[in-house]
């Protein structure tokens, strides 16, 4: 079977998806110590418990496009007391 580029630019493009999703798992390791970092912070927890799909980046439909199940995400980062 051959690769095309569309399949490479899929594939391109999940990478970076993978990688938004885990940057933001990591970032919530980080607690804030300001109030700009308690905004981000906030608006980033907001992200994980947001079930709006307007957008690709959004992280239901990020989840699905990963093949990940949002409410199991969102249970493993509750039960480590992170959202």
């Amino acid at each position: 079977m051959t690769t095309t580029n569309n399949d490479r630019e899929i594939t391109a493009c999940k990478a970076l998806g993978k990688a938004v999703l885990m940057d933001a798992i990591k970032a919530l390791d980080k607690r804030p110590r300001d109030k700009s970092e308690r905004v981000l912070y906030k608006e980033l927890v907001a992200w994980f418990n947001d079930d709006s799909e307007g957008y690709l980046f959004a992280f239901m439909p990020l989840c699905n496009w990963l093949g990940l199940e949002a409410s199991a995400v969102r249970r493993m980062l509750r039960a480590k007391g992170k959202v």
